[in-house]
């Protein structure tokens, strides 16, 4: 009989125990996944001839959503390929703020940032942020421009920059460049 009743006693205990237990029980915490908001990408396009005998690509942007304030972008190139570089705001930003250009044609390295007036609102949507123009210094081999880790994107309501993607272009430097159509 003590038997018995030592053993209905540890069963008491055990099932106190494990309702302490599955009572005292936290969920397990929920893991959320951080959506990014950045969403905006840029492009260099391929050159063409432009009527002043210099090449010409563009810089596209597409925000995907986001609206986009400033832009920096920061580019290298080979100067032993590509001479008399220069870039200039596109029509992206309505009325564009220049707030950075240095061109360093030792180093083949380009600064530009631009962004929107205090009082002027972002914009949305695809188009071009800059036009790079330059000359060709050798007629064989392939060259590139590139952009690098420093470029960035600002968009209203954003803290960090909204780049998601930045793609540049390389290209031959002895295939023919058509130019660009002439307006009639």
């Amino acid at each position: 009989m003590n038997r018995t009743l030592l053993l209905i006693l540890l069963l008491i205990v055990s099932a106190a125990g494990l309702l302490a237990l599955s009572l005292n029980t936290k969920p397990p915490p929920t893991v959320s996944v951080p959506v990014s908001l950045a969403q905006t990408t840029i492009v260099i396009s391929a050159p063409i001839a432009s009527t002043s005998g210099l090449l010409t690509s563009n810089v596209l942007i597409s925000t995907h959503g986001n609206i986009a304030n400033a832009i920096q972008l920061e580019i290298s190139y080979n100067p032993n390929d590509l001479g008399n570089l220069d870039i200039k705001s596109g029509s992206f930003l309505k009325n564009p703020v220049e707030l950075l250009k240095k061109i360093d044609i030792v180093n083949g390295r380009v600064s530009y940032a631009l962004g929107t007036g205090l009082d002027q609102k972002g914009t949305a949507g695809q188009g071009v942020v800059a036009t790079i123009t330059f000359s060709k210094l050798r007629i064989s081999g392939t060259t590139s421009i590139s952009f690098l880790p420093k470029s960035l994107v600002s968009a209203e309501g954003v803290a960090k920059s909204v780049l998601k993607s930045a793609t540049g272009i390389t290209f031959n430097l002895s295939t023919p460049i058509t130019s660009t159509p002439s307006a009639k």
